[in-house]
């Protein structure tokens, strides 16, 4: 889970691809999604909950937050992924019962930016995003 964060957050999209399988390729389109990676910034990952079910099955829950334009945004999801040969591969996703999948908030251009640097927003990531 972690490595895939990582991924979408330097643009990777050829290593997303491979750590999937079955239903999520179903409609991939690797254009699109380097696209939207590069365009957001991404702030953390929490992960809140991950359980094995059996050796090859496992969840993970997480909260991904990230800036997109001028709006702060957060995914929070349960991650499916089977273990074959020893390398595990994203197949599901689901949003947890009584969740939002995204919640958003905009961000003013005055603002402080949400990456921490303690910065005014337009000064910072929002350089190019705000009018």
């Amino acid at each position: 889970m972690r490595s895939r964060y990582t991924a979408y957050s330097l643009a990777n999209i050829d290593y997303i691809k491979k750590t999937m399988h079955g239903k999520p390729l179903h409609g991939f389109n690797e254009t699109e999604a380097r696209a939207w990676a590069k365009q957001v910034i991404w702030l953390g990952l929490k992960v809140m909950h991950a359980r094995n079910e059996t050796p090859e099955l496992g969840y993970v829950e997480f909260i991904a937050h990230f800036i997109d334009g001028n709006t702060v945004k957060s995914l929070h999801e349960i991650s499916e992924f089977h273990c074959q040969q020893g390398q595990w591969y994203y197949v599901d996703g689901h949003y947890p019962i009584n969740s939002k999948a995204q919640k958003s908030q905009k961000i003013g251009r005055n603002s402080v930016c949400p990456c921490g640097s303690e910065k005014k927003f337009k000064n910072c990531h929002g350089k190019g995003h705000v009018p």
